[in-house]
């Protein structure tokens, strides 16, 4: 399994290859110390990649 992780404000994202097919995973830290984490995307790595910069772009609008 391979991952990448980035960033949208203060939220962490990862792009992991599991069971053979791309998923984004959305992080979110507890106050508790523990992470609950939910698969928002599944698709090909290309799809991952606009996904990630849907998301990225969203969050950058959001600041105006």
């Amino acid at each position: 399994m391979t991952h990448e992780n980035f960033y949208a404000g203060n939220t962490e994202y990862v792009i992991i290859y599991k069971n053979g097919t791309h998923h984004i995973m959305e992080i979110a830290y507890l106050d508790n110390g523990n992470d609950n984490s939910e698969i928002i995307f599944t698709g090909h790595y290309e799809k991952c990649l606009a996904e990630k910069e849907r998301i990225i772009t969203e969050y950058a609008e959001s600041l105006f």
